[in-house]
């Protein structure tokens, strides 16, 4: 069966004696439920309405109204913070360095790219990023002679925004 996994960073539910959980794993056959169900004493944090009307969430991908973006994975050096927030606490860790390899696939041999990197997410414009190349705060010239994919590094502070978005030179 399908199953729905999050995390949620927050102070969940007030409870700051260590007993908050950051998350979560639901079958999806088990995420709905009726109003009465949901505010149960014993039912989970969080569901779904179930029954009419239906609600959903879908994750669309870039804003990019002229559809130029190529795909952009990031792999950071670490998943978690060192010291991990102490139980009890809301003193978070301080930041560090944090490398992210960023990997933009669907790249044609040969061809110029940019790949863009913007440290606010008000600074990413939704289309013409060429055009708009001001608005990032660093930019790489990508070029590959076979294959159809690149990888590369950077660090940031862990406490950084970092949005990244990849064009062909020849876009807007």
């Amino acid at each position: 069966d399908w199953e729905l996994l999050f995390s949620d960073h927050g102070l969940l539910d007030g409870d700051l004696a260590g007993n908050n959980r950051y998350r979560f794993q639901v079958p999806f056959r088990s995420f709905a439920r009726t109003r009465s169900q949901a505010n149960q004493e014993q039912a989970p944090f969080y569901s779904l309405p179930e029954g009419t009307p239906a609600y959903g969430v879908a994750v669309l991908g870039v804003k990019d109204r002229l559809q130029q973006t190529l795909p952009v994975r990031l792999n950071p050096s670490s998943s978690s913070e060192t010291p991990e927030i102490a139980n009890g606490s809301s003193l978070r860790p301080a930041a560090r360095p944090l490398e992210l390899t960023i990997t933009v696939t669907g790249l044609r041999p040969g061809l110029p790219y940019r790949l863009y990197r913007y440290d606010s997410l008000g600074a990413i414009p939704e289309g013409a990023f060429n055009a708009h190349a001001g608005a990032a705060a660093r930019q790489w010239s990508l070029s590959i002679p076979s294959g159809t994919s690149v990888s590369l590094t950077d660090t940031i502070r862990s406490d950084a925004v970092a949005a990244y978005r990849a064009v062909p030179l020849s876009a807007p």
